[in-house]
């Protein structure tokens, strides 16, 4: 299954190397990416065979008999035996490592060499994972979860909900909906129970990103476990695959989206805000006990069908149409100021709110910031409008790139704004994807880090300059606990400060 490939680039090419913070190192259960090798000391995988440049290569794997404090050290070598990375990665009390890669780029297309080693073996027995980073487009296929396929009944499906195609072509599937969707391989039964056949598991796939297969040959049923109305089959034609090979296609989330994204992995942070809120409710620990051993499954089934109508920090589920009980109180201060929303929903004086969430979910989130959790993906509010127009006014490259706005377009901006800007301005601090710690925060977070010696025991990688796992602490807890983070404080959430 394991294919050698090689890359063609003469310089050694310094970038950073992010460590992934994921429930696999914080609970010891360790679950492979599909490619993956291994050798009596460690195991590598990796999230993908092909990649983009601009794209991250997920690496994830474990020492089998280790010193905790100890490094995998890996590399990334062309086909010339130029090594273009060096790094190396802490193993965990579990023995577990990982972290990502960003392909610079200025990286060439061609066939690249990863290995890693344990640096407490005195051989230094190597693991070898081939990839092939490439710009060039290959034979692809779009299917579409359209709007509206996550209502029962609406007759909305896959499009197409049948495939037939080359073996090795890609397949994507773009989320259109408003709401996250799942693409599993397997059977839906009629009386609504499940298959699961394991040639590919899809994992979740958020409004606006998509998610990709490499097929192998062969005949695939697949289906959404989220809404398992949702059903599609996919037929790869060509030799079928020995099992020596592999038959199983192999998936990875796409690192940019059809439509622009501003969180192309947000389960990454869903992950660490479940893991929060399970460990805060003993409900949720005696209804999930598994959850202690890394199994989120089952507490995911639960954030994305009722989790989200009770913790901000789930506000990227809330399905479309939908206002969190949460808000219930902020909608009711908020008709109480405005004599026009007093005069058009009088019920609400009767504790009926029904009318008023419709207008917070149509019309309410354009006007008054206390409901941004309710923005719909690709829009700003108006509040932010203004403040957008001030950072074009004050950058030239902005006025350059975005002359239309002079004229009152502002389209191109708005989508700078929602995929780029947060990251830049603290003014666009209600775009921030959830999950997501803007880089002016960097400063600021290893001052904090400086200041407090649990967060230097907790992150000691902070003082090799990676920051990864301190912002996850930041949009997860963080943000309670110190004022100079206030502008990840979820919306709803008062801050013990």
């Amino acid at each position: 299954m394991n294919k050698v490939i090689y890359f063609a680039l003469p310089l050694v090419v310094l970038v950073g190397i992010y460590s992934s913070h994921t429930s696999n190192e914080m609970s010891g259960y360790f679950q492979a990416y599909n490619i993956k090798n291994s050798n009596e000391i460690l195991i590598l995988s990796i999230d993908n065979s092909t990649y983009k440049q601009g794209q991250e290569i997920s690496f994830l794997g474990k020492v089998n008999h280790y010193d905790q404090g100890a490094k995998v050290h890996i590399k990334i070598i062309d086909p010339f035996n130029n090594v273009v990375s060096d790094f190396n990665e802490l193993i965990n009390r579990f023995g577990i490592f990982g972290g990502s890669f960003s392909i610079p780029g200025g990286f060439s297309d061609g066939k690249y060499l990863i290995t890693a080693f344990y640096d407490g073996d005195r051989s230094n027995k190597l693991v070898s994972l081939g990839i092939n980073i490439s710009d060039t487009p290959r034979g692809t296929v779009y299917i579409s979860i359209p709007g509206g396929a996550s209502t029962e009944g609406s007759k909305i499906n896959f499009n197409p909900k049948s495939v037939t195609v080359p073996g090795g072509t890609r397949i994507f599937w773009v989320n259109n909906d408003n709401t996250v969707h799942t693409v599993i391989s397997g059977k839906i039964y009629d009386n609504g129970t499940y298959a699961p056949d394991n040639h590919f598991k899809g994992g979740y796939i958020t409004p606006g990103d998509q998610l990709m297969i490499s097929t192998s040959p062969g005949k695939y049923q697949y289906f959404c476990k989220l809404h398992p109305w949702l059903t599609g089959t996919i037929s790869a034609t060509g030799t079928p695959a020995t099992a020596k090979n592999s038959a199983k296609p192999v998936v990875a989330p796409a690192k940019t989206a059809v439509k622009p994204s501003a969180n192309p992995k947000p389960f990454a942070y869903l992950n660490n805000a479940l893991l929060s809120i399970w460990k805060e409710r003993k409900d949720l620990q005696k209804s999930y006990p598994e959850v202690a051993k890394g199994k989120l499954g089952n507490l995911t089934q639960w954030a994305t069908k009722t989790g989200w109508n009770q913790d901000q920090r789930l506000s990227l589920l809330i399905p479309p149409g939908k206002t969190p009980s949460y808000l219930d109180s902020v909608l009711v201060s908020m008709w109480k100021e405005s004599p026009n929303l007093q005069k058009a929903y009088p019920e609400v004086a009767k504790g009926d709110l029904t009318k008023l969430k419709r207008w917070a979910t149509t019309t309410g989130w354009y006007q008054d910031k206390r409901l941004s959790a309710l923005i719909p993906r690709g829009k700003i509010p108006s509040y932010t409008e203004n403040a957008l127009l001030s950072v074009w006014k004050e950058r030239k490259d902005l006025k350059q790139s975005y002359p239309e706005v002079a004229k009152g377009n502002l389209d191109g901006l708005t989508q700078w704004a929602i995929t780029t800007g947060w990251n830049q301005d603290k003014r666009l601090s209600a775009l921030i994807p959830p999950g997501k710690t803007p880089t002016y925060l960097d400063s600021v977070l290893v001052s904090i880090w400086k200041e407090r010696s649990d967060l230097q025991k907790s992150y000691p990688e902070v003082a090799n300059g990676n920051l990864t796992k301190i912002k996850n602490w930041a949009t997860t807890t963080g943000w309670n606990e110190d004022k100079r983070l206030s502008v990840l404080v979820p919306q709803g959430k008062v801050p013990k400060y």
